[in-house]
């Protein structure tokens, strides 16, 4: 008779996730408090206390460790969950333009909360190296082809009314979104989270209708 006791992860398994998560958050720390290039993986080998093949083998080379803290980042709480997940969620149990609205700008308060800083070490990265600068392009198209699907889910729900292009609402979405936006406004400006969400909501309700 089989048994019906789920099976429990591989020692070695849970080990390598450790070492991973270690890697990352040490890696994350680093950059925040000194910048991505003075982040040297000796120099993050040494902080973890593992060697430095370690690195490249549980995580890969910088620029794939920066993705990595990119995605910690954003999935905050869920990780290593993806974030996305949770957003394709709410917006398909969304009702009306208005809850869709809702949804995002909850959404980007949270996220770009604890995107803002990391986002500031891949602007700094990319302005000297390539391959971050690459991560940095790759990144942002990604945000602006999600936000394509968000139009027919409007259309859907009786929004969009002045037949805005797919292409239009996903620029104003990746914009009122986007890290440098929440940056500036909150950090540089000292907007209220709340006042950002505020806003967000207003300008996405806007275009929405």
């Amino acid at each position: 008779m089989e048994s019906s006791r789920p099976n429990k992860p591989n020692r070695r398994v849970l080990q390598s996730a450790e070492t991973r998560s270690l890697i990352i958050s040490t890696a994350r720390i680093l950059c925040l408090e000194h910048g991505f290039v003075p982040t040297t993986i000796e120099r993050l080998a040494r902080e973890c206390g593992v060697a430095i093949q370690t690195i490249y083998n549980s995580v890969g080379n910088k620029t794939e460790i920066l993705s990595r803290i990119i995605d910690q980042a954003a999935s905050g709480e869920h990780a290593p969950a993806s974030p996305l997940e949770f957003l394709a969620d709410g917006l398909e149990n969304s009702e009306t333009p208005a809850d869709i609205a809702v949804v995002l700008s909850s959404w980007f308060t949270g996220v770009n909360a604890r995107m803002a800083p990391v986002h500031k070490v891949l602007s700094k990265a990319a302005a000297v190296d390539p391959a971050a600068a690459t991560l940095q392009q790759a990144r942002d198209s990604q945000r602006f082809d999600r936000y394509l699907a968000v139009p027919g889910l409007l259309r859907d729900r009786g929004g969009l009314q002045r037949n805005q292009s797919d292409e239009d609402v996903a620029a104003l979405i990746w914009n009122t979104s986007h890290p440098q936006t929440y940056r500036f406004l909150v950090t540089e400006r000292s907007w209220t989270a709340e006042r950002y969400q505020s806003w967000c909501y207003t300008t996405l309700l806007t275009a929405f209708s």
